[in-house]
């Protein structure tokens, strides 16, 4: 009996463990089905040519090559925020990248499961250079324009009451009533998202004449979701996150993968998976990794393009960089 109870004990989740109902859809049909935020420049957008840009792209871009072996074989759902959860539980999306806050109730209540952080998002406070504020800290008294019921006021309310800071609140319904009120001198602090922010100053012709206080006063983990059930995509979809961070620890890019094949190192050997050790458990084709680096890039080149220096928004890493910079970004052994 003890036998027979723990040959079962070790069959069965094994046998569950090998199989995805998700990975045999997306192979039968030839593209992964990838929900991401509508219009939301740096993340997710559509030219009128139907291009499609932005960092939750390239990582659906980046899943794609990884399972399929072309960074092109996605579709894409614009989906709006109140239905993607829904989208993602009755099976019409893969995976869901639109920007989702890692939570106890999205974790545990909803039927899903949020894989991994795959951006940190920083709440942020927007001031004018003229008022001569250089940091948060002297920010007593101040109000603060922002909009009801977000992150950034919560953040607000949590990070001056616990510093026992006097402030203001003043909340509005909509961002533009926000921005109108703060650019009005109503508020002498505009705060929300620094993916919001930096949105902003983008667009406004004066935005040298304002600046984003270094402290970030909250962070929410933001990552994909995959439906609750199938472990092995969630795996995949998990380790793709993993594979963009590893490649930029290792010095891998998508115009160096060519000439770290060559050499003789053998964690860049063991990351690269070209004998399908690693790729085997995931049931994914060999050399998954170099594939993803090389035609998408590794984490860094996604963010510099979308966010960073290479885009409009001009967005420091702060949070995002990699945890040997002083960022949060950290990735498990490719062994």
């Amino acid at each position: 009996m003890a036998t027979l109870y723990g040959c079962t004990f070790f069959a069965l989740p094994n046998a569950a463990a090998g199989h995805s109902v998700v990975l045999e859809k997306v192979k039968q049909r030839g593209h992964v089905i990838c929900g991401v935020s509508k219009a939301m420049p740096g993340f997710s957008q559509v030219d009128k040519s139907g291009k499609w840009s932005g960092f939750e792209i390239d990582f659906c871009a980046a899943l794609a090559a990884a399972v399929l072996g072309r960074r092109d074989a996605v579709k894409f759902l614009s989906i709006n925020a109140a239905a993607r959860i829904a989208k993602l539980r009755n099976g019409d999306v893969d995976v869901l990248v639109a920007s989702s806050s890692w939570t106890l109730s999205r974790a545990t209540d909803r039927g899903v499961r949020i894989v991994s952080p795959l951006f940190y998002e920083g709440m942020a406070l927007l001031v004018r250079r003229d008022q001569d504020i250089a940091s948060a800290f002297e920010l007593t008294g101040a109000a603060f324009c922002t909009l009801a019921a977000s992150p950034a006021q919560r953040g607000i309310a949590r990070y001056f009451g616990s510093r026992n800071m006097s402030h203001e609140i003043v909340a509005f319904d909509t961002w533009d009533e926000a921005v109108k009120s703060f650019k009005s001198r109503r508020c002498q602090v505009l705060g929300a998202e620094l993916s919001v922010l930096a949105l902003q100053l983008s667009s406004m012709p004066d935005k040298a004449d304002y600046m984003v206080l270094p402290e970030l006063i909250a962070q929410e983990p933001i990552g994909p979701a995959v439906k609750r059930g199938d472990e092995r995509w969630f795996d995949i979809v998990r380790w793709t996150i993993f594979a963009l961070i590893k490649g930029e620890e290792l010095g891998l890019s998508s115009t160096t993968i060519e000439a770290a094949r060559a050499q003789d190192n053998p964690i860049i050997r063991q990351f690269l998976a070209e004998d399908n050790v690693i790729g085997k458990s995931l049931k994914l084709e060999p050399g998954w990794t170099g594939r993803i680096i090389k035609q998408v890039g590794n984490y860094g080149e996604i963010f510099a393009r979308n966010l960073g220096a290479g885009s409009p928004l001009h967005r420091r890493r702060q949070l995002n960089k990699l945890w040997s910079n002083g960022g949060l970004l950290a990735a498990p052994a490719f062994r």
